[in-house]
């Protein structure tokens, strides 16, 4: 009976954390390259503690998906994101790919997910309350105890923040086309979005209840924290099995932009009138609008079917 309990992978990593070697997967170009300059930094505190780790460097989009993909078949033990939130979602996606082929074989699945802020949100690790320096993030992979936590899975791609439509498809797009980018042009873009009077017609499928409404967004979150630490969900929670839905309904752009003068703290944002929550496991979001944001990146072509994929990573918590 006792040998049973231990062979079952998740409570290996839920009280086995014994740090024998990390693979670090390095985005150079996260943080507005502040990662290549990070990843040196938590070497050197690697290096003090004696441990053991191998850095793997990103050279184009998905390649962290591939590495993080090899890795996991070939049972690494504790892969480590150094980079930001698109950097988790491309490891999170190669993690859980290899993870699905490894169960077809038969074979045990035994890698967990570690994290270093190096991007410049970092919102999937303030959802999941890890410390945002460097050294007490590092310092928490040495001591920490992995536990699973949840993932959305969105038409064959997996996400760890949030997926949408609405506004913030178009607000992306454009930012994405203009010449110059600042800090300030996510925000100017979507105030231009709300007194343009922007809006889409939803019909969303929550667990076979349907509802219709205007509004400016419509999201589906698996953390409480996106859009560089503005708290869209507060009650969302990465592991409890459920999706969390968020509706940003349509009103005059004053009313609008006082709800969302509210994000920051995310005290009195979902109202039940302008923003309404809901949760299930198993949404579809449908609208005029051929794009979807998942993590950050516009997919086209895509389905807006998401459901929820339990304790899909174990992630150092």
């Amino acid at each position: 009976m006792l040998q049973n309990i231990l062979d079952n992978d998740i409570l290996k990593s839920l009280y086995f954390t014994e740090l024998k070697m990390l693979d670090l997967i390095v985005n150079p170009y996260a943080g507005r390259g502040r990662a290549k300059t990070d990843a040196k930094k938590v070497f050197e505190i690697l290096d003090a503690n004696n441990v053991k780790f191998a850095p793997h460097y990103t050279a184009r989009k998905k390649h962290a998906t591939e590495i993080a993909y090899n890795l996991t078949l070939s049972g690494a033990e504790t892969i480590v994101s150094v980079g930001g939130d698109g950097t988790i979602h491309e490891i999170v996606n190669g993690i859980i790919l290899a993870r699905r082929e490894l169960e077809k074989q038969g074979k045990s699945f035994v890698t967990r997910l570690a994290l270093i802020p190096a991007g410049t949100g970092n919102d999937f690790m303030r959802s999941a309350n890890l410390p945002l320096s460097l050294e007490e993030a590092t310092n928490r992979i040495l001591s920490g105890t992995a536990k699973p936590v949840d993932a959305i899975e969105i038409d064959g791609t997996y996400e760890i923040c949030f997926a949408c439509r609405g506004i913030d498809v178009d607000v992306v797009n454009m930012v994405n086309a203009s010449k110059k980018k600042t800090s300030s042009s996510y925000l100017k873009k979507i105030l231009l979005c709300i007194f343009k009077g922007i809006k889409y017609d939803f019909c969303i499928h929550i667990d076979g209840n349907e509802i219709k409404t205007t509004g400016i967004v419509a999201a589906v979150l698996n953390g409480a924290v996106l859009a560089g630490g503005m708290h869209f969900c507060s009650p969302a929670k990465i592991d409890d099995g459920l999706l969390d839905v968020i509706v940003v309904e349509k009103r005059n752009p004053v009313s609008t932009l006082i709800a969302l003068s509210k994000l920051p703290s995310g005290k009195g944002f979902i109202d039940g009138k302008i923003v309404k929550h809901f949760s299930g496991k198993h949404v579809v979001i449908e609208t005029n609008q051929p794009l979807i944001d998942i993590d950050g990146e516009l997919f086209e072509n895509k389905k807006f079917d998401a459901k929820i994929a339990p304790n899909s990573i174990n992630l150092i918590l």
